[in-house]
């Protein structure tokens, strides 16, 4: 009956909101996240086995919200081994969408019980869908608001554990789905307080200004997509200062930075919590910084830190104007620094506190300002070493990652801190540290790494088991010279206006070798071993070489030119040894 449907979901809805406030005080203890999630999944199933109406369905939307809401949250922000497995996540959002189209399309079919699973996406469009007919959209009005709260944490969900671009056709639907509404449905206040959906009771005594609308949410979830062009902004003040932060980044995009300027010089002069006037003011140094005021934006940046000495940002953003003013010694004493906390921080506490703030959480997923993780700057730190030329201490950054990488061998690539490059290869860092190695001449060690992960690189490369087959027969430097350019093209350009560690290593070498260098053949092994350098090498690449690079699984050649540069770094530390001797001149053959 209806009254015992009223009493079941009102025990449910307290028995929710008894199991949220000691989550609350207990947020990073995987324990109670566990239960807590696990009490969705079963209140979910529970739900649905009453007839669908208007409040069994906002009853279960607004179960579904709390627990995408935390789960998200515990999954950009700390280390969890007790969360649920990622499908029973997705397919508790999806059987909630499906029977949100069910109660609007009154259709008797059930997406589960047909065997037919479809995407968020396929289920938002479907919803889309039906809004368009207009007595469906009324008939719908009463659940409008809960149905787009939980399309828009989809969309977080989605971009949580998955690229920018997948999560993109996912926002453009939302924003369409938005659209279809008139304006008394998104200035809708919605039951929002402490990081939880409430039910739908206001207390007496609260002001319209102390819940956000639904157009509110709408526009912080956008922040995921940000455009200036958008009709309407946060009007709720607690979320004002991400919309306006992702506003600003579309004026600097547009190089439009006075405009930027602006704004920011406006939210500097609000209440701010000291993290988010700290990524404020790096904001700011960073219009500086795009205007030729380096000085400007090195003040800036201190301001920055002082804000939030938590902020590791700040020292990666140092080094960087230290790097364009050329003072080389205090950006690599930045890095240092940056190192120096990052590894305090991963040896400390593995779980952080999660934010269950929906500001905080598009925030973090928004990419309004990169993250710095450890892996990704110490393999920053190393390449700037190995770019000025500081080999020894390049060592140590490389040494330090491969230890760092064996720790999790779920790893199999570090990602860039600018963003736009394109993840670094494991092996990849491998043969970086192998170069490292013997530009500093570390021969035990580089031939150590070489011997190591020689083998590995080479069990799949047909080239290298091919050219193994030939090494014992006779080599002469005309048969080098055809072979390398039978391999890739006697047309290449060995003259590059930023010339390559591997090239360096070549000349370096030029200068100590004995009078067989200057033989025909010697000279001939040499242009054919730098024009190998040069196709395989990835240090001090240009951006738009870099952006070319296809990597892994992409380039035929990637896995041939690792094995490469490892076989050339082995020849490098044996040379100053063993002379050009026949093994070494095997090893280049090769």
């Amino acid at each position: 009956s209806r009254g015992t449907l009223e009493i079941s979901l009102c025990t449910m809805a307290r028995k929710c909101e008894s199991n949220f406030k000691p989550l609350v005080q207990n947020i990073t203890e995987p324990e109670s996240i566990a239960r807590f999630l696990e009490s969705s999944f079963k209140n979910s199933k529970v739900i649905q086995v009453w007839p669908l109406s208007k409040q069994t369905l906002r009853q279960e939307l607004s179960v579904v919200a709390n627990a995408l809401l935390l789960y998200t949250a515990v999954k950009s922000s700390a280390i969890c081994h007790n969360l649920p497995e990622l499908c029973r996540m997705e397919q508790l959002l999806c059987q909630s969408l499906d029977r949100a189209f069910q109660f609007m399309s009154e259709s008797p079919s059930h997406l589960w019980s047909i065997g037919r699973e479809r995407s968020i996406t396929e289920l938002m469009q479907r919803i889309l869908g039906a809004l368009k007919d207009p007595i469906i959209h009324f008939r719908s009005l009463d659940v409008l608001g809960s149905i787009v709260t939980v399309c828009g944490l989809a969309c977080l969900f989605v971009r949580a554990h998955s690229d920018k671009t997948e999560v993109q056709p996912m926002i453009l639907v939302f924003q369409d789905i938005t659209n279809t509404l008139c304006k008394d449905t998104l200035q809708q206040p919605l039951p929002y307080k402490n990081g939880r959906l409430e039910e739908e009771e206001f207390p007496e005594d609260s002001k319209p200004e102390d819940f956000p609308c639904l157009q509110d949410f709408v526009n912080t979830v956008l922040c995921l997509h940000p455009n200036d062009a958008r009709a309407t902004r946060v009007v709720y003040k607690p979320w004002q200062w991400l919309d306006i932060i992702c506003l600003c980044k579309e004026y600097m995009s547009k190089q439009e930075y006075s405009s930027a300027m602006e704004h920011l010089e406006g939210l500097l002069n609000t209440p701010l919590d000291p993290e988010i006037r700290s990524a404020v003011l790096c904001l700011f140094a960073q219009c500086y910084l795009h205007q030729d005021c380096s000085q400007l934006a090195l003040q800036t940046y201190k301001k920055a830190l002082k804000a939030d000495q938590d902020n590791h940002l700040v020292f990666f953003y140092l080094a960087e104007v230290y790097k364009l003013l050329k003072q080389e010694d205090l950006e690599l004493e930045s890095l240092s620094l940056l190192v120096k906390v990052l590894t305090h921080k991963h040896l400390g506490s593995k779980t952080l506190t999660p934010d269950l703030h929906l500001d905080a959480l598009v925030f973090s997923l928004c990419d309004a300002l990169p993250s710095v993780k450890l892996p990704e700057t110490l393999h920053h730190f190393a390449q700037r070493c190995v770019e000025l030329h500081r080999y020894t201490e390049a060592t140590e950054q490389y040494l330090t990652l491969l230890r760092l990488l064996e720790e999790d061998l779920e790893c199999t690539s570090v990602s860039s801190i600018h963003g736009d490059n394109r993840p670094v290869d494991v092996q990849e860092i491998v043969v970086e540290a192998a170069e490292a190695l013997a530009l500093a001449k570390q021969t035990e060690q580089c031939l150590r790494l070489v011997e190591k992960f020689l083998p590995v690189f080479a069990a799949n490369d047909t080239i290298y088991l091919s050219s193994s087959n030939l090494a014992d027969s006779n080599i002469s430097g005309a048969g080098l010279n055809d072979s390398q350019d039978s391999l890739l093209g006697s047309q290449l350009n060995i003259e590059s206006p930023r010339c390559s560690v591997s090239l360096q290593r070549e000349r370096e070498k030029l200068e100590r070798v004995d009078s067989f260098s200057k033989s025909h053949e010697f000279e001939n092994l040499c242009i054919s071993t730098q024009r190998k350098r040069l196709r395989s090498s990835s240090f001090l690449m240009d951006d738009d070489e870099r952006s070319q690079h296809k990597g892994p699984g992409k380039d035929r050649w990637w896995s041939s030119s690792l094995v490469v540069r490892l076989l050339l770094s082995k020849a490098d530390v044996l040379i100053p040894n063993e002379g050009y001797s026949e093994g070494v001149i095997r090893c280049l053959y090769r």
